[in-house]
């Protein structure tokens, strides 16, 4: 992960903890899966709404 990349992590991670939420390892690494381009947001998105269709 580049430093931009990095520093909008942190960024990302210190907003959501001030809004009484946590990070998970698995958000962490769903995020930079996105960051990395091996993701886009709309397929992520997409993942999310099948797995909540199929339970």
């Amino acid at each position: 992960m580049m430093d931009r990349e990095r520093m909008a992590m942190k960024n990302a991670e210190a907003s959501v903890r001030m809004e009484g939420y946590r990070i998970t390892p698995k958000m962490r690494e769903q995020c930079q899966r996105v960051l990395s381009g091996k993701i886009t947001v709309s397929q992520l998105l997409k993942q999310y709404k099948q797995k909540r269709e199929n339970v």
